[in-house]
């Protein structure tokens, strides 16, 4: 149910398990309490959202591109995000591996234009 719902997660890591963020050494740094044992794509959405508004955003306005390299989910909560797509249709959407997606914005950074760049 999980692969094809919005809000709920999948099973959750054991702390044990070497997949879990923990044992990953990129977040050493960050407090344990920080990394999920599991987590939704309502959660990524809620999470990435802020970084969009007060960062990735902020860029845009100024008149810069910007490029993201991300995780599924975390693009998948994006493109949610940019053409107001419903939670029941988000699960749907299927965004190539390694196709660059391009988003050209208007200047309430609401998608003018999308397309894939075919390499």
């Amino acid at each position: 149910i999980w692969r094809s719902s919005y809000d709920v997660r999948p099973p959750p890591l054991k702390k044990t398990d070497k997949r879990h963020p923990s044992h990953d050494p990129k977040y050493k740094a960050l407090a344990k309490y920080y990394l999920p044992d599991s987590e939704s794509l309502k959660d990524t959405y809620n999470r990435l959202l802020p970084y969009w508004k007060k960062t990735i955003s902020t860029e845009l306005v100024k008149g810069k591109m910007v490029l993201i390299s991300a995780h599924g989910n975390s693009l998948r909560a994006l493109v949610k995000h940019l053409e107001n797509i419903s939670n029941e249709n988000i699960v749907n959407l299927e965004i190539p591996t390694g196709i660059p997606l391009v988003y050209e914005l208007d200047k309430e950074l609401k998608p003018k234009r999308k397309y894939s760049l075919k390499i």
